[in-house]
């Protein structure tokens, strides 16, 4: 139930950056262009707290093992290692393109990336046996 919600406000998301569509190359995202986009973010950071408190109130495990801690860490290292390559190439990209919108559209993709990754790695990592 959690990860269709999850997907529902994603997908949410990833229209509302859509929408954002300066009227030149060389526009500035404006405050107006960017309340879907900001509003995206928060209803996914609600979702998602929400999910995991009802997640952890309703599934009450022991505490994790060795082999559930290094396989946590390995996702967030694979995680953390997407998502500065998203931030560097959003960086990048700030410096040979006028305006802010490409490097605001290329942040999202790559937290969404990061977070995909993540999560992959996690479930790769499991089912591989750690």
């Amino acid at each position: 139930m959690n990860a269709g919600l999850v997907i529902a406000v994603c997908a949410y998301a990833l229209s509302a950056a859509a929408t954002i569509r300066p009227p030149g190359l060389a526009s500035d995202l404006t405050l107006s262009q960017a309340w879907p986009f900001v509003s995206a973010m928060i209803l996914m950071l609600v979702v998602q707290v929400v999910g995991h408190v009802a997640i952890a109130v309703m599934d009450r495990q022991p505490e994790p093992d060795e082999r559930d801690r290094s396989i946590e860490a390995q996702a967030s290292r694979y995680g953390a290692f997407a998502l500065a390559a998203g931030v560097f190439v959003a960086l990048c990209t700030a410096l040979v393109t006028k305006g802010n919108a490409v490097m605001a559209h290329i942040l999202l993709g790559s937290w969404l990336v990061a977070q995909t990754v993540e999560t992959v790695a996690r479930l790769v990592h499991y089912r591989l046996g750690g």
